[in-house]
């Protein structure tokens, strides 16, 4: 009976060890319970059989029978979930690769050749270009949605770099609108975006900690729980953006207007503003 109480233990180790995993999986999850339950079954029978005159030697070959496969199933289907979750993301980054490749040659063929930079009339084949080339870019920003492994997403803010970089997302002549354009938890840490037009866009999450957006267009932006921590904000338009959880500690707020912009709690994280702002005379509401 000693036999069988070790052999017990042993198979909820193993059961046990894969627990984090299973709860990954609804499918591995089913299929483990199946065998546990078997397992199970099968320790209780021989325990039963041991009473019936089976010794434990006897009862030791016979679990054998059933422990060993149904490890080694166990183990070859988390090797093999492994190795396609291991092989999805490289099929993911591989194809997101060549998604925001696409996009750039794309676009710089309309900036080159179509000269979508000096369409900034209202024409209807300025306006065309126009909407082809913020079409493009919303498609693009919904098929980049790998980030890394520490959260954070690159290829967002490389779009985001390169629509800055063209000057197509000038405060004075904006060609591609940003309205509702998905950034989320991009990786802008350092970047210059100075005079940009991001109006309405979805920062939620962002690392823009130490970012240049001097006189940058934020108005209406969602900024919940953004990094903006020691970002340069002078002069920039934060009128109606959401900052909600949003980290401002040491960012440079001179000159911004923050009138109707809300801030508070969210998911437990409170807006943190920099030492000394006068956050009632600001215009800013408060969530409640």
């Amino acid at each position: 009976m000693q036999t069988v109480s070790r052999l017990g233990k042993q198979i909820r180790r193993v059961f046990s060890r894969s627990q984090q995993t299973i709860s990954r999986n609804p499918l591995g999850s089913l299929i483990v319970t199946l065998l546990i339950i078997l397992g199970s079954w099968a320790v209780v029978k021989a325990s039963w059989q041991g009473h019936s005159g089976f010794s434990d030697t006897t009862v030791l070959q016979w679990l054998e029978l059933i422990i060993v496969p149904i490890t080694l199933a166990v183990g070859a289907y988390y090797f093999s979930e492994s190795q396609s979750r291991s092989e999805q993301l490289i099929a993911a980054n591989h194809d997101e690769e060549v998604l925001l490749q696409g996009y750039m040659e794309s676009m710089s063929e309309l900036v080159l050749e179509k000269q979508l930079r000096k369409a900034t009339g209202n024409t209807k084949e300025e306006e065309d270009l126009r909407n082809v080339a913020r079409s493009r870019t919303l498609i693009t920003l919904r098929g980049l949605v790998t980030p890394n492994p520490d959260g954070h997403n690159r290829r967002r803010a490389s779009l985001l770099r390169f629509l800055y970089e063209t000057k197509l997302i000038d405060n004075q002549d904006t060609i591609v609108s940003l309205e509702k354009a998905n950034f989320e938890v991009a990786y802008a840490r350092k970047f210059v975006l100075e005079n940009a037009n991001l109006k309405r866009a979805d920062f939620y999450r962002a690392y823009l900690r130490r970012a240049n957006l001097k006189n940058a267009n934020l108005a209406g932006a969602y900024l919940v729980r953004a990094n903006l921590r020691k970002a340069d904000l002078t002069g920039a338009d934060l009128r109606e953006a959401n900052l909600r959880g949003a980290n401002l500690s040491k960012a440079n707020l001179q000159n911004a207007d923050l009138t109707g912009a809300t801030f508070g709690e969210y998911k437990k994280k409170q807006t943190i503003w920099p030492e000394g702002f006068d956050w009632k005379n600001c215009g800013a509401k408060l969530h409640k």
